[in-house]
């Protein structure tokens, strides 16, 4: 139903009979006794906190695909709310057992620490892929990697290839470049020989660094033989951000090519 029509219409200073009266009585009770929709309220018409009934909006009251991304804040959902199946079920499977903690040993115990905290933070990894350029004559120079997340208090993984034969302006030796080709590296290039055109390694980030120049808490990875391009990714101080700073470049320059991967955030408070 609509809004409410008067079946017996009232004129002022006229006799009403009783009749139309109850009519109109009953008309409105009709209405408002379980039929009102939404023509019956205006705009901003109701108060959430005031009418609704904490709980109310059960699974059956919420429509298919009706909560967007934009009405979920950032870092909203932890993973104690995450569904705690394996991951062949329904889900992302993320038990929060799973997540690093502060139980079990010291620093001398000799097993992992596991189980989970209530004290940790529950917000999961990220994984980003990276290339850029750098030039000759930047050594000192920090590059801004990616600041979606915050990037301290987690352990860091990067991956990363350098390509330092070739001395283009501007180089072609990254996705879409004319020699995008080049890109690739092995562990181990012949049985006994170290890679020389790529590097890997772990670092756990702590509180960062306010510039790359520090030696910790960072990564520093090298690129190619003799005298090799050098590059030291790290996390922020002033807001998290990961970072990467020329340390040492050769004549030519060198493209970085990497994965970086992240644990969740593993700070205490």
């Amino acid at each position: 139903m609509g809004t409410v029509t008067l079946p017996f219409p009232l004129t002022a200073g006229t006799k009403a009979k009783g009749s139309d009266v109850l009519g109109n009585d009953q008309a409105i009770t009709a209405q408002v006794n379980s039929n009102l929709d939404d023509a019956n309220y205006k705009n901003a018409g109701m108060t959430l906190s005031a009418k609704a009934v904490p709980g109310s909006a059960t699974n059956t009251v919420l429509g298919a695909d009706s909560v967007s991304e934009a009405k979920i804040a950032d870092e909203a959902v932890q993973a104690e709310h995450q569904k705690n199946d394996d991951p062949g079920s329904e889900g992302l499977g993320m038990p929060r057992n799973e997540l690093y903690s502060g139980a079990g040993s010291d620093d001398t115990g000799g097993y992992p620490k596991t189980n989970v905290s209530a004290s940790r933070k529950q917000q999961g990894g990220k994984t980003v892929w990276a290339y850029f350029n750098i030039v000759v004559g930047s050594v000192g120079t920090d590059y801004l990697i990616d600041d979606s997340i915050d990037w301290r208090q987690r352990f860091i993984t990067i991956v990363a290839e350098g390509t330092v034969a070739s001395a283009g302006s501007p180089r072609t030796d990254l996705p879409g470049g004319g020699s995008d080709n080049v890109i690739a590296f092995s562990l181990w290039t012949t049985p006994g020989t170290l890679l020389t055109g790529g590097n890997l390694g772990l670092f756990y980030s702590e509180n960062g660094q306010a510039t790359g120049a520090g030696a910790s808490p960072a990564l520093l990875l090298s690129f190619g033989p003799g005298t090799p391009d050098t590059v030291r990714f790290y996390a922020r101080s002033t807001d998290g951000a990961l970072m990467a700073r020329a340390v040492a470049i050769a004549a030519t320059g060198v493209s970085v090519n990497a994965m970086i991967v992240c644990s969740p955030d593993l700070a205490t408070t």
